[in-house]
């Protein structure tokens, strides 16, 4: 995650690798939690679109997506 000086953007670039050869579940999210100076009345949020898959039923009870 940035925040760089001056800009008015914050980046988040992200991976996850497993190095097992075994399958592993897991689950990742944010919960981002913008106000001022950052976000202020009239400010808008951009995010690029991109396609999420969640199975029927969660991986595990605190899996709730």
């Amino acid at each position: 995650m940035r925040l760089r000086r001056g800009e008015r953007r914050i980046v988040l670039d992200e991976r996850v690798t497993s190095t097992s050869d075994s399958a592993a579940r897991f689950v990742w999210g944010h919960h981002c939690v913008l106000g001022p100076p950052l976000a202020a009345a009239g400010a808008r949020l951009q995010a690029p679109c991109r396609t999420i898959v969640t199975p029927p039923t969660p991986g595990e009870d605190s899996a709730r997506l």
